[in-house]
């Protein structure tokens, strides 16, 4: 499987999980609508949403983490 297939099936997990957990609360079939509606169309776009959901006290580590996955990548192994 490709990486752009993989963050497809990612989005698609996360899209889902939102309406099962609102689901699972009794919210109407209108909010279940416009969760899949008002859902990020990528991935980047849906963890700054998250990240802004993150309650004021918490943004500093918020932060951070946006810098670790904006930043992460494998580092080549070199010999010792």
């Amino acid at each position: 499987m490709s990486a752009r297939a993989a963050g497809v099936w990612l989005w698609v997990y996360l899209v889902t999980d939102d309406i099962v957990r609102e689901a699972e609360r009794s919210e109407q079939v209108a909010t279940l609508r416009n969760i899949g509606e008002e859902f990020p169309n990528d991935l980047d776009n849906y963890f700054e949403r998250m990240i802004l959901r993150v309650p004021k006290p918490n943004h500093e580590m918020a932060q951070n983490f946006l810098v670790v996955v904006e930043e992460l990548q494998i580092l080549p192994l070199t010999h010792v």
